[in-house]
């Protein structure tokens, strides 16, 4: 009896190798920059003044997510702290949204996603597109695995 045969899955093939391999070396385009801020910046306004959305949340989490895995690949724990203070204030923010089905920030929680921002926006031009997908790819191996995930569940 033989083993089932695995579904073939062709490799990706760069058809420009050489503007691949120059491109990972440059860093972000200001129009890049300019739409990831904007995006950021308005999922924190829609948040602060009432009106936001679990896409929003979304938004806030990711950029959290990502701002963390470039920390602790990049700069070497330098900002963990704001980041930590940051990805609490999201998990209070998540358990007030369970019990009362909208997102209120308190004046520390919106302290603290700011300071988070910040910290986003300057690794974002510090580093190199190669980084940052290096990075975006181990954000997703962690959330496919489950792994540093902060479950929010409500309380009763």
């Amino acid at each position: 009896m033989t083993k089932p045969r695995k579904k073939y899955r062709p490799k990706p093939i760069s058809y420009n190798t050489i503007n691949y391999v120059i491109g990972g070396f440059k860093k972000l385009d200001e129009e890049h920059m300019v739409n990831v801020q904007a995006k950021n910046s308005a999922a924190l306004w829609s948040i602060s003044s009432g009106h936001g959305t679990k896409e929003h949340f979304d938004v806030l989490v990711g950029m959290s997510n990502m701002a963390k895995v470039l920390c602790e690949t990049q700069f070497d724990f330098k900002y963990m702290e704001i980041l930590r203070s940051g990805q609490d204030a999201l998990e209070q923010l998540g358990k007030r949204y369970l019990k009362i089905k909208k997102f209120v920030l308190t004046g520390e929680e919106l302290r603290a996603l700011n300071d988070v921002m910040e910290v986003h926006e300057a690794q974002l031009y510090a580093l190199r597109v190669v980084d940052i997908e290096r990075c975006y790819q181990e954000v997703q191996r962690r959330l496919r695995h489950g792994i540093n995930l902060t479950k929010i569940k409500e309380s009763a």
